[in-house]
């Protein structure tokens, strides 16, 4: 959403977004900066910290003012289709419904039915659009909440130890565009 403001104010700065989830050496791919998803055991050295992760559950307004299906508490989930996120390189991490059901107090619940993506913001679009309720991950999602695409209908959040990195290139501490 910031992206618009930083290009218009360095018309000069060369911006290339890759979104992949495969580390690479930023000095030999001539990148500047990198944000890294990291467990605490992986920060990479010279990284500095951008901001953590909370997990709350997250719907459409829509889909939260259906009374036939309430989301009053945990256990009212069993009505609603959960959306996942799923790649093959994940691992079993705090980040999905297990744990956060188990965190809430419904550790055997039966959703409705599940719908399994592999990129997070499929994950996002699908609960915008009402098809479930996804486990949101803030702060990636506060603008949405904010601007009312998405609600969170319950108050718990489990906190996260993974986090999100600044990485700089050897290399980029000479330019003045890159702080």
């Amino acid at each position: 959403p910031r992206l618009r403001r930083f290009t218009s104010g360095h018309p000069d700065v060369d911006v290339r977004i890759s979104a992949t989830n495969t580390n690479i050496n930023l000095d030999r791919s001539n990148v500047d900066l990198a944000i890294r998803y990291c467990t605490p055991e992986s920060v990479p050295p010279g990284s500095k910290p951008l901001f953590g992760e909370d997990i709350t559950p997250v719907c459409s307004p829509a889909l939260l003012r259906d009374k036939s299906k309430p989301l009053k508490a945990g256990r009212d989930l069993r009505h609603h289709t959960l959306i996942h996120l799923d790649y093959p390189a994940m691992e079993k991490t705090w980040f999905d419904w297990d744990t956060w059901l188990t965190s809430f107090g419904v550790p055997d619940l039966k959703p409705a039915a599940a719908i399994h993506f592999t990129q997070y913001d499929q994950v996002a679009q699908a609960a915008i659009a009402g098809q479930g309720v996804a486990l949101g991950r803030l702060p990636l999602l506060n603008d949405l909440i904010r601007t009312g695409a998405l609600v969170a209908p319950f108050a718990k959040q489990v906190s996260g130890t993974r986090g999100y990195m600044v990485l700089r290139s050897a290399s980029a501490g000479k330019k003045a565009h890159v702080t």
